[in-house]
């Protein structure tokens, strides 16, 4: 796979779908940034540098983000107003925050399956979508989860080890 290291901003793609499979983003405050329509990202690894780095984010106009199979070290995942988001099988570590969802429009809906947390200040936050987690692990940390508005539904999930509980 191709590495990316050392630099401000790894991958910037503004075309209809972005597909990245199989890379590295190595010391570098962000990631990958999509602005289209949709994302596929898959087995990656986003290693931050400096106090709050973006591994990758889906931003206002990505219609659909499915992440697939990557490690977050140090580095959050962000969907910023995409209307239909998938996280599924991955990890967050030694972060600020693990997993960022975030409206408008009010309409953002999605699933978190499979993901596991280990001391992230805040593991998920979720402010103001509606999003079905399943099978989520967090240790350590700060908060399992902050939620502020819209609908949140965590099941066969556990949160252990965390200094404080946000809701």
């Amino acid at each position: 796979g191709v590495t990316f290291r050392n630099v401000y901003l790894g991958l910037r793609g503004p075309n209809d779908e972005l597909t990245v499979s199989d890379c590295g983003f190595t010391a570098l405050p962000y990631g990958l940034s999509c602005l289209g329509t949709a994302l596929t990202l898959e087995d990656c690894s986003f290693q931050g540098l400096g106090s709050y780095p973006t591994g990758a984010v889906a931003s206002p106009g990505c219609e659909q983000a499915t992440v697939r199979r990557c490690a977050f070290g140090n580095a959050k995942l962000f969907f910023h107003g995409v209307l239909d988001f998938l996280a599924e099988g991955c990890s967050f570590a030694d972060g600020m925050t693990g997993l960022h969802l975030a409206g408008p429009p009010a309409e953002c809906r999605g699933e978190v399956n499979r993901c596991s947390f280990r001391d992230e200040w805040v593991s998920i936050l979720s402010l103001g979508v509606h999003v079905e987690l399943a099978d989520i692990a967090t240790e350590g940390g700060g908060l399992g989860a902050f939620i502020e508005g819209g609908v949140f539904t965590l099941t066969s999930s556990a949160i252990t080890g965390t200094t404080a509980a946000g809701a």
